[in-house]
């Protein structure tokens, strides 16, 4: 049974074709923003030319897209559900870094992920 794992980063897709542990082929595209689909199938289409469909057993998938669209604040707006007492987590910061910050010491710190009127703290527990 052959394997293939598919990383959607920001800039490219990587599929990889694994067989017994072993790396039988390889693919790396560009990612395509509006459908990041699109280059996962020009790969799988590639990698299939190579081992026939029924003898891929497993899929597996990863990606930074996500993380990056909340480090570069695009995307839609972020809301934030946590337990009771814990709606401000986000903007709590100590007085000082508990280790060395790389930027200068009176640089403006990013805003939160969540501004405060999207976050939320409903009573009770969750699950």
């Amino acid at each position: 049974m052959a394997r293939v794992a598919v990383d959607i980063g920001g800039t490219f897709t990587d599929l990889v074709l694994m067989r017994s542990g072993t790396v039988v082929a390889s693919a790396k595209l560009l990612t395509t923003p509006g459908d990041p689909s699109i280059a996962v199938e020009s790969g799988l289409v590639r990698l299939l030319q190579l081992v026939p469909g029924p003898e891929i057993g497993e899929v597996v998938h990863g990606t930074t897209l996500v993380a990056n669209a909340l480090i570069e604040r695009k995307g839609a707006s972020t809301a934030l559900v946590t337990t009771k007492g814990f709606r401000d987590v986000l903007s709590i910061r100590p007085l000082r870094p508990l280790r060395p910050v790389p930027r200068p010491a009176r640089a403006a710190r990013p805003a939160p992920a969540a501004v405060r009127i999207g976050r939320t703290s409903p009573a009770g527990r969750f699950g």
